[in-house]
């Protein structure tokens, strides 16, 4: 197959797609990928100018842009993802060649939760009619699209980890838990994603003063970067328990040692940051959202705001009145994931 990728920016290509490049690669496919920006996983990229990650008046000139690109090279089917990219994929596409829509998330949460849910709704039912099929990675999504009568494939792992390197952190992780013998010690949070509004960064600051007002000892380290990072450094500045906000940063060190992953965002395609929790070993906790509720071995803590829920969560699992089971990182790799997807893609075409 000749398969065109298509995502907003580059490093979404990057950071999700690297594996399943070089396994599509390995057995004689040929991958040739779009983004604004340059790839490091891709040797046959277009870096695509007129693509944006958020909705811009030039990605107007992205339609014409990508069906050039996709007629040079002769593809056989277009997997898009992201929700600029895969508008634009789309529409260029235009029955043209097969586009399959990778959703990482509809721009929605749970029903009756949003002002703008209705208009996102409206687009994607706009764009059903160019969608050749659909992987989605969470059950709300996949339903949503069934309703649409596309073919669906829904991965519950996303993309799927490469479990060796994450088993090397699991193993890490126990060692540094069996030399912990200090019981007085704080209990260790931690959070990790971008700092923006649908991230609800400030939820992991009210959550551990909750959890510091009923007396407990903690400290909460922060890994991310984003419009909030200002604002979120004046109530750490206030916060009565220490708050490292480190940027944006390599999570694996942090997962050694915390004791619990905090996870505050409204809604979600599916979080890797959970199921990196859950490679590793890390008991996670998350509001009862879209997409966080269909993470492995998460604790889900009531509606986005109850903060005394979370806390409560919290406490569950780390004084032991919840049993934490480890799952099987076999479940989580990005082979099967791939393989799965690959299956898909070539019962799209063929159909």
């Amino acid at each position: 197959m000749r398969i065109g990728l298509v995502a907003s920016v580059a490093r979404t290509i990057d950071a999700f797609f690297g594996d399943w490049i070089a396994n599509w690669e390995a057995c004689g496919h040929e991958v040739f990928t779009a983004a604004l920006g340059p790839s490091i996983s891709s040797q046959r990229h277009f870096c695509c100018d007129t693509l944006t990650q958020n909705p811009r008046p030039r990605n107007l000139r992205a339609i014409p842009d990508l069906r050039h690109w996709a007629d040079r090279q002769d593809l056989d089917v277009v997997i898009t993802n992201t929700a600029t990219a895969s508008a634009v994929a789309r529409l260029a596409s235009a029955h043209a060649v097969p586009c399959i829509y990778f959703c990482h998330g509809l721009h929605w949460p749970d029903p009756g939760r949003s002002l703008s849910g209705p208009l996102y709704r409206m687009l994607e039912r706009t764009l059903t009619p160019f969608t050749a099929g659909v992987i989605t990675i969470n059950r709300d999504d996949e339903r949503w699209f069934e309703r649409s009568r596309v073919p669906v494939l829904r991965l519950p792992a996303g993309v799927g980890l490469d479990t060796g390197s994450w088993a090397q952190v699991r193993e890490a992780r126990a060692a540094a838990q069996e030399q912990k013998v200090d019981d007085h010690r704080p209990l260790r949070l931690l959070g990790i994603g971008s700092l923006t509004r649908r991230k609800r960064p400030s939820d992991l600051v009210r959550v551990a003063t909750v959890l510091s007002a009923m007396g407990h000892d903690l400290d909460l380290t922060i890994l991310g970067d984003g419009p909030l990072e200002a604002e979120l450094r004046d109530m750490s500045r206030t916060a009565p328990f220490p708050v490292r906000v480190l940027g944006f940063g390599d999570p694996r060190p942090q997962y050694a040692n915390a004791d619990v992953l905090v996870h505050t965002a409204s809604w979600e395609g599916l979080p890797r940051v959970l199921l990196e929790a859950a490679a590793v070993g890390l008991p996670s906790v998350a509001w009862d959202v879209k997409g966080c509720r269909d993470a492995p071995a998460v604790s889900l803590a009531g509606r986005p705001g109850d903060y005394r829920a979370m806390a409560d969560a919290i406490l569950k699992l780390t004084l032991g009145r919840l049993e934490y089971r480890l799952i099987d990182l076999a479940t989580l790799d990005f082979l099967p994931c791939w393989q799965n997807a690959n299956r898909f893609v070539e019962r799209v075409i063929s159909d």
